[in-house]
């Protein structure tokens, strides 16, 4: 198996989190638990492609993977090698011509975008020789897309900082900060990030969770609820099951929990991945 992490070059930061890499040969099928991230994606399938349960078919070769807002399963087969872009979430709604909001719980072909550019991208990717030469494809892409920015990114990364930080602030608190009345900031959140303000915000403390049980946080549940800002320990263990269908407890007994929203802090600390920086 080869997972590899590749960050942007400086200019993208605001807009891309990361890219990553994955290959493997299943000799089986295999199923993988999915799980929300905060960010939404661009993926290429480039060898087999992969049974989804959270739209009951298989991903296209190529497709936009939008905000989601509970966990599904992954079908592996046969060789698999996928090459993604992992979006920040206030930066993604500077490459599409769409509101964030219709990708919502999808994952949408890059075929059905009706944008020629993006199928141009998709042949150039599926069709490269090497799959890390498909991540120096896609930055460049990236690059040329940034000809006009959306002005509400300054405020919307502002309010992802602050959701990050405190997941139980509050969103009407926010939008007084931003001065525009509550409806307008969120549907703006919406339309930018792909799902609603309250929802990010539950996520975004999911993820939380999942990196300090990553950097080894052994301690009873009420103190990891503490830590990660929930109320008790049965709000952790309701929330845990809404976006992974397990108890902590039970996750951790199945799988390595990991953090795709806080990878960045991860692999500094975590020396298993190879992580790689485009000049």
């Amino acid at each position: 198996m080869e997972f590899r992490i590749t960050y942007p070059s400086k200019v993208l930061t605001p807009f891309v989190k990361y890219y990553w890499v994955f290959e493997q040969n299943y000799l089986a099928r295999t199923i993988e638990r999915g799980i929300p991230i905060g960010c939404m994606q661009l993926v290429f399938h480039r060898k087999n492609q992969v049974f989804s349960t959270a739209i009951n078919d298989y991903q296209p070769k190529a497709f936009v993977d939008g905000q989601m807002s509970t966990y599904w399963d992954l079908h592996y087969e046969g060789e698999n090698e996928t090459v993604a872009v992992t979006f920040t979430p206030q930066g993604v709604q500077t490459f599409f011509n769409a509101p964030m909001v219709e990708f919502f719980n999808k994952n949408i072909s890059v075929e059905c975008l009706g944008d020629r550019p993006f199928a141009d991208l998709q042949q150039t990717v599926l069709n490269a020789d090497d799959k890390m030469e498909c991540v120096g494809i896609i930055e460049d892409f990236l690059l040329k897309r940034l000809v006009q920015v959306n002005p509400d990114i300054a405020g919307c990364e502002y309010t992802v900082r602050q959701l990050e930080s405190n997941a139980n602030v509050s969103i009407k608190e926010l939008s007084n900060m931003s001065n525009i009345c509550y409806k307008q900031f969120y549907r703006r959140f919406m339309s930018n990030v792909g799902i609603s303000p309250k929802q990010f915000a539950k996520i975004i403390q999911f993820q939380k969770t999942l990196s300090a049980l990553q950097n080894g946080f052994n301690s009873n549940l009420m103190e990891l609820a503490f830590k990660c800002g929930y109320y008790d320990a049965s709000h952790i263990v309701r929330e845990f099951k809404e976006f992974s269908g397990y108890a902590p407890n039970e996750y951790i007994n199945m799988y390595n929990p990991f953090s795709d929203y806080f990878l960045q802090k991860e692999l500094i600390q975590n020396r298993a991945y190879d992580k790689t920086c485009i000049d």
